[in-house]
């Protein structure tokens, strides 16, 4: 435990040298729903939330649910609609991070005694500049000032952590379905015409203004996170965005009724049983594939502009992607056509089409075509799909498919079958995404 205490004053240290280094960067005038169904909790404004944190030191990639900082932006797509990306961390190689770099470049001119920043392609190219800067908003659309889309194909960086909410109603969904939640800093709700509820979560916390205050209000007081709960309040306010307390030691700064639900030392053998969410799965970096598909056109104004060959990467990369689920589905083939050794203490079971007594046998090709949403898949999504398992005989409409890409996956509003973010139809019900 000694030596998550000391990462844990490192990474406080960390974040002082780097507030630091800001600080003096501005003094000197220079720049500076689902592949899985997630419980969210918000935070809101003015009101004291207490949760236990989970995990390691934060950014540390000790395991997969461990807390992290990650680069989310909402870009509008080719086809006028919006996708999320997510970039991969620490990785200057990405073909996104080097558009932007490329088309965000700066230069100084002397302005009376200042330095002032200007953007080159803001002049040279400035329908690609707003497009990348801002996702093509006029200036007057209030999203260029709030929210993630507006911030274009940088978009902002989010921090996501697993926590147990102290909420009584949050936590009685945790223990009942023995699962953590993910902390959002705010979660908007829909009524749909039909009188459904929607919920639309941000991806996390905004980083800036949070991260910092962990390690210097927490971290380096207090040390392991994982050994008290804390308090976090959205203040409503530009400086400091949030408030953050170890919430046993200021007790009397909780509200009188969450006072008794603030617990201080480890956590129950119960709640350590819980489920985490795999930050690696539901956050991975977008694939070259989804870019491909959603923003080929778009980089192809920006090598038409720039002189440059994004689009030539952008596809060879796609196509390496495509090689790779072609093998991956190739490997599932020949284990399905594998015949089970006489010493094996259990025979593989065949492809089936239910698991009800009636056990009828198909090929995987012939298996797939029975998928109801399978004749309005593209070519590239049929592809995709390396195997499928029908609902019971004993009910449900829900199919369980095995896809060939690693690409985060969403739950069909309509059966519940999940599909790939890329994908325009559910292959479970043909439901138009």
């Amino acid at each position: 435990m000694a030596k998550e205490k000391d990462e844990f004053m490192e990474y406080a240290e960390q974040m002082a040298r780097e507030e630091a280094e800001k600080a003096a960067r501005k003094a000197a005038g220079g720049g500076s729903f689902e592949f899985e169904r997630i419980k969210w909790s918000g935070l809101e404004k003015g009101k004291l939330k207490i949760v236990r944190a989970l995990g390691g030191t934060p950014n540390s990639g000790a395991d997969s649910s461990t807390s992290r900082t990650v680069r989310v932006a909402k870009i509008i797509a080719d086809n006028g609609k919006v996708i999320k990306v997510h970039f991969p961390t620490n990785d200057p190689d990405y073909i996104l991070t080097r558009i932007l770099e490329r088309v965000c470049e700066v230069d100084w001119v002397k302005v009376g005694e200042k330095n002032t920043k200007v953007y080159i392609q803001e002049k040279k190219n400035p329908d690609i500049f707003n497009m990348i800067m801002y996702n093509g908003l006029e200036a007057s659309n209030p999203k260029r000032k709030f929210g993630v889309e507006g911030r274009g194909w940088g978009g902002k960086e989010m921090f996501l952590m697993n926590v147990l909410d102290r909420d009584p109603t949050v936590y009685a969904w945790s223990r009942e379905n023995k699962h953590c939640v993910l902390l959002s800093k705010n979660i908007a709700t829909i009524k749909t015409d039909d009188g459904k509820l929607l919920e639309f979560a941000d991806d996390g916390i905004p980083a800036y203004g949070f991260t910092n205050v962990l390690a210097m209000n927490i971290f380096r007081h207090y040390g392991d996170w994982r050994n008290y709960d804390i308090g976090i309040e959205r203040t409503g306010q530009t400086n400091p965005p949030l408030r953050v307390i170890n919430a046993g030691k200021y007790i009397e700064e909780v509200p009188e009724e969450l006072r008794d639900f603030v617990v201080t030392g480890p956590l129950t053998a119960e709640e350590k049983s819980w489920e985490t969410y795999d930050l690696d799965k539901l956050y991975g970096p977008t694939s070259a594939t989804k870019l491909w598909n959603r923003l080929k056109l778009s980089v192809a104004k920006i090598d038409a502009a720039l002189g440059s060959h994004y689009l030539d990467e952008l596809k060879s990369a796609a196509d390496m992607e495509a090689t790779q689920r072609d093998a991956a589905k190739a490997e599932k083939e020949d284990e399905a056509d594998e015949e089970p050794s006489n010493n094996s203490e259990v025979a593989a079971r065949p492809l089936t089409l239910s698991e009800g007594p009636s056990i009828e046998v198909k090929t995987l090709e012939t298996f797939k075509e029975l998928l109801p949403g399978w004749s309005v898949l593209s070519e590239e999504e049929k592809e995709g799909i390396v195997s499928c398992v029908a609902p019971s005989e004993r009910g449900g409409k829900t199919w369980k498919v095995t896809y060939a890409s690693d690409e985060k996956q969403w739950s069909c509003p309509e059966c519940k079958t999940v599909a790939p973010a890329s994908y325009k139809h559910c292959p479970g019900c043909a439901f138009a995404f």
